[in-house]
């Protein structure tokens, strides 16, 4: 009988991610962040309802794989089945482990890693001093005797309460003190206070989400503190070009931590109001290729799925209303209905506008039928052969 831990890594596998998969991790931390926003810690005190919109929230998070998503939403019966056990399995371990991660105990009040107190029934809370960093400003960032950036005494600073363990989260607390055109070239978390107040104290480079997480878990630094470090000012004249990174690591791409942007799903979010009280977070484009490809996929299988869902309205329409005529949106009456204005807004204005719209078929039918009073002698049966 296989552990957890494996029943775990094959419902991973099915649905479509290999080992150490990028796209699980940025899944992951997207739908813990939800799960700690909305309040849930498992299964059975999420209740059934709150656990269904979690694993609704599950797969629109970018990361879960196309092919799990067909599995979930398309599968045939024992399949479908098995991809929603599989996703099942899968959040529930989420869940398990940062419940494990937030019980973790790390000793007395002065311990390395005391910042990672519990969360706050409100979710997610982090206060972080957080420095900005501009290399064009020289000494007054920059140590003159290590030649490394200060931890104190920068002029661009601030402090604030992080809502998620996240690089775009850091960048946004400090996004309206970034020069405009200015772009986020690093992040470096202090492991330790400056010691003293003006020395460099070790650090670490945050490159990831979780390495983010990671960090706020183990710095001892009180308060915490994050540089934001930026690319060189690409207009100076003469131009300075940027150091190499001081570790392996490289810098991020130029565009990597923009602000978001915000878009709308019509099919999905047609009522944005319900969507905000169930807590769904704002749709945001992705940032890269593998992800712009993924959520069209996602949008052509709900366009599929919403003409499946339209096809058996109009049929079950027939069974319940046999004397009714059902309109397509391809007939001359629905195009008819889509000219008035105002255009019908609900069901009953929908159901009354099929009056002028029949109306207006007949109309039409009969300015195109000639009158035969207007037809020369002996044309009339002539044309009247032709209508028929």
């Amino acid at each position: 009988m296989p552990s957890a831990a494996q029943e775990v890594s094959q419902a991973k596998a099915l649905l479509g991610w290999g080992e150490n998969d990028p796209r699980y991790s940025n899944w992951r931390n997207g739908v813990k962040g939800w799960a700690r926003t909305n309040g849930i810690t498992g299964k059975r005190q999420a209740g059934n309802a709150l656990w269904a919109q979690f694993k609704t929230y599950a797969q629109q998070e970018t990361g879960l794989p196309a092919s799990g998503i067909a599995l979930i939403q398309n599968g045939s019966g024992p399949i479908k089945r098995a991809a929603e056990t599989a996703l099942d399995k899968i959040l529930q371990d989420v869940l398990k482990k940062a419940r494990d991660t937030e019980h973790v105990q790390f000793g007395g009040t002065n311990a390395p890693g005391r910042n990672a107190d519990k969360n706050t029934d409100d979710g997610f809370q982090k206060p972080v001093r957080l420095f900005l960093i501009d290399p064009t400003r020289g000494a007054e960032v920059q140590d003159n005797a290590s030649g490394e950036y200060r931890w104190d005494e920068v002029p661009s600073n601030c402090v604030a309460i992080l809502r998620s363990a996240s690089l775009l989260e850091i960048v946004d607390k400090i996004r309206e003190r970034i020069p405009a055109g200015r772009k986020v070239r690093a992040i470096y978390g202090a492991l330790d206070n400056p010691n003293p107040p003006n020395a460099i104290p070790p650090a670490t480079c945050l490159q990831s989400d979780e390495e983010v997480q990671a960090f706020l878990e183990l710095s001892s630094a009180k308060p915490i503190r994050i540089q934001v470090i930026l690319y060189r000012d690409p207009n100076l004249v003469p131009l300075v070009a940027d150091s190499s990174p001081s570790d392996d690591g490289p810098y991020f791409a130029a565009d990597f931590l923009d602000a978001v942007e915000e878009y709308m799903d019509p099919a999905e979010d047609s009522d944005s109001l319900s969507r905000n009280l169930a807590g769904f977070a704002k749709r945001t484009f992705p940032r890269t290729r593998e992800g712009f490809e993924e959520r069209k996929l996602k949008i052509r299988m709900r366009i599929k799925r919403q003409k499946r869902a339209l096809r058996a309205m109009k049929r079950q329409e027939q069974v319940k209303f046999p004397g009714e005529v059902i309109y397509d949106s391809g007939s001359e009456e629905w195009g008819i209905i889509q000219d008035l204005q105002p255009r019908p807004a609900n069901g009953r204005e929908m159901i009354l506008a099929r009056g002028p719209a029949t109306a207006g078929i007949v109309v039409t039918q009969a300015m195109l039928r000639p009158n035969p009073a207007a037809l020369p002698p002996g044309r009339e049966n002539k044309q009247h052969t032709m209508l028929d």
